[in-house]
């Protein structure tokens, strides 16, 4: 998806579109994250039962992110889906019901950036991490020796004082 598509030709055709994108578009992603290669992404354009420019898809994308743990960089994937009622006005994008995305546009041409960046932006972690088992910082704590079970505890007879207290 290199340019820009008409998209209410495309649902009247009950169009189906896949391929590649590079990410130039995809300003505010590639703030966030490192993006690596391009947006690998599938389109079905439909109208729906209210006759509305309906378009369901996927996508994804391979990212650089730091670990919070170790703040190391590490590579994972981010991916969407999206079911998206395409308006031309905000009187319409009023209209649709609560569970309705809208993707408001100016215009009959909608690109791949208008159509994911905001769900890929919504995939990406709050915290990123290593998967489980793979952060270089989970292995250091797991070399840790335990805890010397002959350490002095201060506080460890409280709860015997403060039962004995109230008694």
């Amino acid at each position: 998806m290199s340019g820009e598509y008409d998209y209410k030709k495309l649902a009247q055709e009950g169009a189906s579109l896949e391929g590649e994108a590079a990410l130039g578009g995809f300003q505010r992603l590639t703030e966030d994250a490192e993006c690596l290669g391009a947006l690998k992404w599938a389109l079905d354009f439909m109208l729906d039962e209210q006759g509305r420019h309906r378009v369901k898809g996927k996508a994804r994308v391979g990212v650089k992110l730091v670990c919070q743990a170790c703040l190391e960089a590490y590579e994972t994937e981010v991916a969407c889906d999206i079911d998206t009622v395409i308006v031309e006005d905000e009187a319409a994008f009023a209209q649709l019901r609560q569970q309705d995305d809208g993707l408001l546009v100016s215009g009959k041409l909608v690109t791949a950036a208008d159509l994911f960046e905001d769900e890929l932006l919504l995939a990406l972690p709050m915290v990123p991490r290593h998967e489980e088992g793979a952060c270089p910082r989970q292995e250091s704590y797991a070399q840790q020796p335990p805890l010397d079970e002959g350490k002095s505890r201060p506080f460890a007879s409280l709860k015997q004082q403060l039962a004995a207290k109230s008694d």
